[in-house]
């Protein structure tokens, strides 16, 4: 009986204890990282859908021909790399999204020139 009690093979209790602490030691290195990553993952989410929001915001405006006549100059090369500069009369749009009242978060234009 006792032979066979010394064949037998497996882990002790010990062994299985120390097992679990290493494993325990190892979920918690990394919790803060995991923890961290979660909550970068959701400001990713909200920021996208808050852009999607500002985007169709912006389409509607431009849509229904919103914004402000304006004249913008721009400078540039032309094909023979001489500099020139071009009077352009458009449309500019603008889409806010704001926290508060007081403070802007995030600002779209765009420029709508005509045919």
């Amino acid at each position: 009986m006792r032979n066979m009690l010394r064949m037998q093979e497996g882990f002790t209790l010990i062994e299985v204890v120390v097992a679990i602490v290493i494993i325990t030691a190892l979920v918690a290195a990394f919790a803060p990282l995991i923890v961290s990553s979660v909550q970068n993952i959701q400001w990713a989410g909200e920021r996208t859908q808050a852009l999607y929001a500002m985007r169709a915001a912006m389409e509607r405006e431009m849509a229904v021909g919103a914004g402000i006549e304006q004249s913008v100059t721009l400078r540039g090369k032309t094909a023979d790399g001489k500099t020139a500069s071009w009077d352009v009369e458009g449309t500019m749009v603008l889409v806010q999204e704001a926290e508060d009242a007081e403070q802007i978060d995030t600002i779209l234009v765009s420029y709508v020139v005509s045919k």
